[in-house]
Parts: C-alpha cells; sequence; structure tokens
C-alpha cells in the first residue's frame, strides 16, 4: 500500500492570498499548508504528505511556469492548481499543457476550490495507484522463466493450450503445468486477472511471442 497523503500545499509569496486560500482549503476535507516559496514547500516535511498544490501564477507569468516545469523535471508529480489574478488565457493554455491540473482565476469561489482539490485528489489517487500496480507486476513478471514467459505471452493472447503446444514444440501437459507456475507466481486469481497484470508490466510488449528453435 501507498502512503496516505491529504495536505493540500498553498505556495503564494502573498500572506494576505495564503491566508484566504487557506480559509478556503479548510472548508474541505484536505488540511492546507502554506508556503511562501516553492522551496520552503519543497524542503518541509508536509512534501511528501501532499495531494494537490495550489501555486501562484502572477505576473511575469513565466515565473509560475518555470516552478512548474522544475517541479516536473525533479521527479514531483502533484496535481498543481494554479491561482491566477488575472485572466490570460495564453499563460492558462501553457500551463495546461505544461500539465497543470486546472488554472482558476482570483477571487475563487469555495465550490470552484472545492471541485478543483477534489478531481486533483482523484487523478493523484488514480496515478499513483496505476504506478505500484505497474510496479507490482513487473516483479511478479520478472520471476518467470523464459519459458514461462513464452506460455504467458501465448496465453494473454488467447491461444488454446493445444495450439501453445504445437508452436512451443512442448506437450500439452508441459503447457498446462507452465500456465499453473504462472499463474502461482504471477498470484491470478482468474485469466482476467492474469490479462491484467500482464497488461500493467511496462515490458508487456516484450512477451510477444516468438519462434523457438
Amino acid at each position: 500500500m501507498f502512503e496516505k497523503r491529504n495536505l493540500v500545499a498553498i505556495v503564494d509569496e502573498e500572506p494576505s492570498a495564503r491566508e484566504s486560500l487557506g480559509a478556503l482549503v479548510g472548508l474541505t476535507d484536505f488540511p492546507p499548508a502554506a508556503f511562501e516559496t516553492p522551496g520552503a514547500f519543497l524542503a518541509s516535511s508536509a512534501r511528501g504528505e501532499t495531494v494537490c498544490v495550489l501555486l501562484d501564477l502572477r505576473r511575469p507569468f513565466e515565473v509560475g511556469l518555470e516552478v512548474q516545469r522544475s517541479l516536473r523535471a525533479d521527479g514531483y508529480e502533484f496535481p498543481i492548481v494554479f491561482i491566477s489574478r488575472h485572466a490570460d488565457v495564453p499563460a492558462a493554455v501553457q500551463a495546461m499543457k505544461d500539465g497543470a491540473f486546472d488554472v482558476l482565476v482570483q477571487p475563487v469561489s469555495g465550490a470552484a476550490l472545492r471541485w478543483a482539490i477534489e478531481q486533483a485528489v482523484e487523478l493523484d489517487a488514480a496515478r499513483r495507484s496505476a504506478f505500484h500496480l505497474h510496479h507490482d507486476a513487473e516483479d511478479r513478471l520478472a520471476l518467470l522463466t523464459t519459458r514461462e514467459r513464452e506460455v504467458l505471452a501465448r496465453v494473454v493472447a488467447g491461444d488454446p493450450n493445444k495450439r501453445i503446444a504445437f508452436e512451443l514444440g512442448i506437450s500439452i501437459k508441459t503447457v498446462e503445468a507452465h500456465r499453473a507456475r504462472v499463474m502461482r507466481k504471477m498470484q491470478a486469481g482468474s485469466l482476467p486477472d492474469l490479462v491484467r497484470m500482464t497488461l500493467h508490466a511496462s515490458d508487456a510488449a516484450e512477451l510477444a511471442p516468438a519462434s523457438c528453435v
């Protein structure tokens, strides 16, 4: 299981803005944590508990956009909601292209902020869940022998045991034995489970059937 995260980080150099946004965030189910600068946020212990970042997008807009790019470049994938004091369409479009979840223009209503945070939280949870499923599947896939991977590739492709046996030059009983070991090592309770796990593995493409000598 991944760690519990529920903080909404507010990054804005103006104390009044941090206070007003903090009050709005406080009306949601997620406690706020306010910071004057991105550096202060990243240096804090709150970073590991953060599920969403409210980031100031002020003029010059390039400053806020550069902060977002720096966070992404350093491997931080928090959903980012920009708070802008000016309705600047080009800046908003660029922020979204760079991976921002949303751009809200001041004054921000409590309802709009709540919706953005809740949607960002759902996005973060789905992303982290997919990340762990991906790595769990990779770890299990790494336990398979070359022959088991060959059998798995054909099972996932929907080939019956008889065809798998013919293509690999082995007996049907041997195919059945390999399938049983694959199911056990992958910890799959059913064929659909096995297919889902295989698709979650990053190297699923490498499972493409190859002719056996």
